[in-house]
């Protein structure tokens, strides 16, 4: 098995868009080259326990299982690597800023999936809530909550 990217300079192609109640961006970043699969960045704002979620992860879309397996951590996914991994990542910003420029939510949250992270794998989500604040998002809360990090985000003047 070998992760080929087809991501295209800083974007890659959006395959599939739903602006409902839940609203998620996909954008295709790759496939495996020895199996029919197709991998995805999904970033989503979904509601959760009343509130808004912002969510985002890596999609295994197989065709011989005719199933989706979700990656939410990197450890998960050893397969894309260097400038692979780099380029991903970017794709996962650019998808983040286009969902929330076309959202436009007033507020919502964001919490790591894995507990008890190391400074150098919260790297991901703080780039995300960069990306946030260049939408005119603030951070109005951080903390930990059983080990995994959130993050509280609300449109500034709001």
């Amino acid at each position: 098995m070998a992760f080929v990217c087809t991501i295209n300079g800083q974007w890659a192609q959006v395959v599939g868009i739903d602006w409902t109640d839940e609203s998620t961006l996909i954008a295709g970043i790759g496939y495996d080259d020895a199996l029919p699969i197709s991998y995805s960045v999904v970033v989503s704002f979904a509601p959760a326990a009343g509130e808004l979620e912002f969510v985002f992860y890596i999609a295994a879309d197989s065709e011989i299982a005719s199933e989706v397996r979700q990656f939410w951590c990197g450890k998960e996914t050893p397969f894309i690597q260097g400038e692979d991994r780099k380029r991903v990542l970017e794709t996962a910003a650019n998808a983040t800023r286009a969902l929330a420029l076309h959202c436009n939510p007033r507020k919502f949250f964001m919490i790591t999936y894995s507990a008890d992270l190391p400074p150098r794998a919260l790297v991901k989500s703080e780039l995300l809530c960069d990306v946030f604040t260049g939408c005119g998002y603030r951070v109005s809360d951080k903390f930990e909550y059983h080990g995994k990090v959130c993050w509280s985000l609300e449109r500034d003047g709001d």
